[in-house]
């Protein structure tokens, strides 16, 4: 798992593949980003759910393809849990998901985990977010 802060040092984005087995956790609340690119990796996300909704989860972040598909199999999980305030968005378009992650996710929470890391340009694209954010400080 790799950290990078950003913020001023005020929110880390802790990024790993979605399949990484770790017993590093950020600290709770944090958001979720994960990848809906195919029904291995819906099938993946969707059973780490309550892993993480109990590990302080607060909102997850689906995109892809079938994000929209993961979107409403974790919705089913937290309703099932009586868990109404967890968050839950869909992107299809990765700069509107990167965007939307590392700017609006879990209300300015301090902790972000983002599993894309098998998909290098999500990967790409949120490091330049936070090195543009860093640069226009």
């Amino acid at each position: 798992m790799e950290l990078k802060k950003f913020k001023e040092g005020k929110r880390s984005l802790y990024h790993s593949f979605l399949a990484e087995k770790s017993d590093a956790i950020p600290p709770a609340p944090f958001a979720v980003l994960l990848p809906a690119y195919s029904e291995q990796e819906v099938s993946t996300a969707a059973e780490m759910t309550p892993t993480l909704l109990e590990s302080g989860c607060i909102e997850f972040c689906c995109i892809g393809s079938s994000a929209e598909k993961l979107h409403d199999l974790i919705d089913e999980i937290i309703e099932d849990r009586d868990m109404f305030s967890i968050v839950t968005t869909f992107h299809s378009d990765v700069e509107d998901a990167c965007d939307y992650f590392l700017l609006a996710a879990g209300g300015g929470t301090p902790s972000l985990w983002a599993f894309t890391a098998q998909h290098p340009p999500i990967a790409k694209r949120l490091m330049a977010l936070i090195d543009d954010a860093a640069t226009n400080v």
